[in-house]
């Protein structure tokens, strides 16, 4: 059985693991990475097997850049995108066994009756986990919490086009449009500020998935 844990970082570039050799993780400049093992459940043995480089910033690694580009939905040009309020952002990563790496993260509006909904229902945050040994890429049902009253979603990591592209939805209050919140005597914050707000002090380090592949 294998065992790959998505890490994200959105604010700035992963900090390297004490303890785990410079092969068995993602190069420097990296913002999303992708760690794959092998788990023997009759021995209770787990080993290293790749380490994927999903998205990020490698001047010394191919001269990769993140090239991040931001998408409101609601602008989109596809319906079904449009019908929800957020945006879309996409970060690059190199290429990896031959295929080029991306990472999709639709931050997805969570008000406020939906966030009291979360805690009240009391979802505990956590890895997700896929453990039917196959090589399945279909979405879980479990979510992780971010710690800000959002919630992480694993959604698919399989070829879309020429690309090998990790999905995750990230839905949260800051990718609101309107503001629910008291009014300020600073007035409406926009749209985009409040990206700014999500990408400075989000949670750094985000395990976000650990799913069998």
């Amino acid at each position: 059985m294998t065992n790959t844990t998505f890490t994200i970082d959105i604010c700035k570039p992963l900090k390297k693991a004490k303890g785990i050799p410079k092969e068995e993780d993602c190069p420097n400049g990296s913002r999303v990475c992708g760690i794959k093992r092998l788990i023997n459940t009759h021995d209770n043995v787990t080993s290293f097997m790749d380490a994927i480089p999903i998205a990020g910033q490698y001047p010394f690694n191919g001269g990769t850049q993140l090239d991040p580009e931001i998408t409101r939905l609601t602008t989109s040009s596809s319906p079904s995108d449009r019908e929800k309020e957020g945006f879309r952002l996409s970060l690059q990563g190199p290429k990896h066994q031959g295929r080029k790496q991306k990472a999709v993260i639709d931050f997805l509006c969570l008000g406020k009756a939906e966030e009291r909904d979360l805690r009240a229902r009391g979802e505990k945050a956590g890895a997700l986990e896929d453990d039917d040994g196959e090589e399945d890429h279909s979405a879980t049902d479990e979510i992780s919490h971010d710690g800000y009253g959002g919630t992480l979603k694993y959604l698919d990591y399989d070829v879309v086009g020429d690309d090998k592209v990790l999905s995750m939805e990230w839905r949260t209050k800051y990718a609101c449009e309107k503001d629910e919140s008291p009014a300020r005597s600073s007035g409406h914050w926009g749209f985009f500020t409040w990206f700014i707000i999500v990408y400075v002090p989000a949670p750094l380090r985000q395990p976000l998935a650990s799913l069998d592949m």
